[in-house]
């Protein structure tokens, strides 16, 4: 008597790219939790004066998925609108795997962060505006693995 495979491929594709589309979810919507943590975190520990608090609000985020903006954790204001636009250009250098971006949308943040020689000649120290934010992100980053891991694993 020969064995019969009675296995319905096609539903166990469809489980596959079901359970795959799934994961695909959780990846934005953690990468979403950490562009919030990463955010909050540049906003409150950097370490510059912000006499408008332009800089302090156009700090932002996006997660891009394949090329596709899925999340967007920008507000409305000015600053976070300057922050938008420049994270939607970084953002079309990314077109396939899932990726959180998270700017700083002031054109002189670059001059803030990195320190600059003003017109008077007087060395301007760097401070920190993105640089610490992504320290504490890599700082957490087994932590963040295992805690994906297990948002992975909730149904």
């Amino acid at each position: 008597m020969a064995i019969k495979d009675k296995t319905n491929w096609q539903h166990v594709d469809q489980e596959f790219r079901h359970e795959i589309e799934t994961m695909l979810q959780k990846a934005v919507l953690f990468l979403a939790k950490v562009g919030e943590e990463a955010c909050s975190y540049a906003r409150e520990s950097g370490s510059y004066t912000d006499r408008t608090g332009n800089l302090r609000h156009s700090i932002g985020y996006l997660v891009i998925q394949n090329g596709q903006v899925m999340v967007d954790g920008f507000g409305t204001t000015e600053p976070q609108q300057s922050a938008r636009q420049y994270a939607y250009q970084v953002a079309q250098t990314y077109k396939k795997n899932t990726v959180l971006i998270w700017v700083a949308g002031m054109s002189y943040a670059r001059y803030v962060e990195f320190g600059h020689t003003a017109s008077n000649g007087r060395q301007i120290q760097p401070r920190d505006v993105l640089n610490g934010s992504g320290d504490f992100i890599e700082s957490k980053a087994r932590t963040l693995a295992k805690e994906f891991e297990q948002f992975l694993l909730q149904p």
